[in-house]
């Protein structure tokens, strides 16, 4: 039973943070430090910060004491009936006295660390819940008596301030590095496009009278389809932008899929309109925002059409209370080794010919007008053999 005073332990980890404060300006700095601060003063052998998504539901290891480097940023999901979702609920500290393999903790998780007797916090700053702060003594058991208890509430309230500006800071480096990459992108991607249509355009100026109607003809062509690689290439750009400074705003109206995913295709594969197969049911509705539903179905059908074979399928359907629209070809599909890069920025497969030429931004783009939804695309395997990219949003009951 811990039972120093709840003054004295809380001014024993803010002087120990104060100290450590002197020697680094490093926010996850600063949380390493109080994780071993806390676990001084309430004998902890193992404390950890977690931060925690809303929208996929994980938590993910930011800083800690007394725990290797190895569980450092893997996402963990809460259950519904855990001891994360209790402390969520509750807004509260949770403690539990023998963890074993109660729900909410992974069983692999619970071995490996021996876990018993447990503590989670919740770390609310703004009304959110950025994260949670957890500790134990090494798979000992223990009590917490009430002191103990509030001042961890109170310490609680420090952590919080730090996590928070710790994402910031990550954020800021998550930003910088996409700036790095959009200017090499930039440099790259737009430099062929750019260069070929003004070689086209100098070429018409200077010696169009000169040409014969056939190579008129050709240039016309690739004129053509340079300016439609700028344009699609200027379009994700755009729509990066927008995800980054996070001005996605969504109005979701009531629509006829079919209608809507039929003229899309049009648009999208142009000539090559006649390769794609609908199965979707005439009468089907959802409530979906057209222009995030065209960002994500024109991103996944011309992957389709690019790196995919025929037949290409479009279906969608009512199902879970979830609308669910999925995009299928019977290529060679994805590599394994590529899977878990699908959806990352400027992540490209290495593909036997030449046609790895895309941004890399397509999947990574449906997949966050998708998030916007509330929802998010998965990806499968198709069988026999190739791809299938589902959308998965949902759907409020009607009255």
């Amino acid at each position: 039973m811990v039972t120093m005073p709840q003054v004295d332990r809380v001014l024993e980890v803010v002087e120990g943070l104060a100290l450590a404060s002197q020697a680094t300006t490093s926010s996850v700095a600063l949380l390493e430090q109080m994780c071993e601060e806390i676990a001084s003063g309430f004998g902890f052998d193992r404390v950890v910060v977690t931060s925690y998504s809303p929208d996929s539901q994980e938590v993910r290891v930011f800083a800690t004491h007394g725990v290797d480097d190895a569980a450092l940023g893997i996402p963990v999901p809460i259950h519904e009936r855990g001891l994360l979702a209790a402390a969520l609920a509750q807004r509260d500290l949770v403690f539990m006295d023998d963890v074993g393999a109660a729900e909410g903790l992974p069983e692999a998780m619970t071995e490996k660390y021996r876990l018993t007797s447990v503590f989670t916090l919740p770390l609310f700053a703004q009304g959110r819940c950025l994260g949670f702060l957890g500790g134990d003594r090494g798979g000992t058991r223990f009590e917490l008596d009430p002191a103990a208890t509030a001042a961890l509430s109170t310490i609680g309230v420090l952590v919080a301030t730090l996590l928070q500006s710790a994402l910031v800071d990550e954020e800021r480096r998550q930003l910088d590095a996409a700036k790095s990459q959009f200017i090499a992108l930039a440099s790259h991607e737009l430099r062929t496009p750019v260069a070929v249509i003004y070689g086209i355009t100098s070429t018409l100026v200077v010696r169009g009278n000169e040409l014969a109607r056939e190579q008129l003809m050709a240039l016309r062509k690739a004129l053509h389809q340079q300016a439609s690689r700028l344009r699609f290439l200027v379009d994700h750009l755009l729509d990066l932008s927008r995800i980054d400074a996070h001005a996605i705003a969504l109005k979701p109206e009531r629509m006829r899929v079919r209608n809507h995913v039929e003229e899309l295709v049009l648009l999208t594969a142009e000539r090559r309109a006649a390769e794609v197969l609908l199965d979707i049911d005439p009468q089907l509705e959802a409530e979906l925002d057209p222009d995030a539903i065209d960002r994500i179905v024109s991103n996944l059908l011309t992957n389709a059409l690019k790196y995919g074979e025929q037949p290409i399928t479009i279906s969608a359907e009512q199902r879970d209370r979830h609308f669910r629209l999925a995009v299928e070809d019977r290529g060679a599909g994805v590599p394994d080794a590529f899977v878990e890069r699908l959806f990352e920025r400027f992540a490209r497969a290495d593909q036997p010919d030449d046609t790895a030429t895309g941004s890399g931004l397509g999947l990574a783009i449906a997949r966050a007008y998708a998030q916007s939804h509330g929802g998010d695309i998965l990806f499968s395997p198709a069988e026999p053999h190739g791809a299938r990219f589902e959308l998965v949003v949902p759907q409020q009951r009607r009255p």
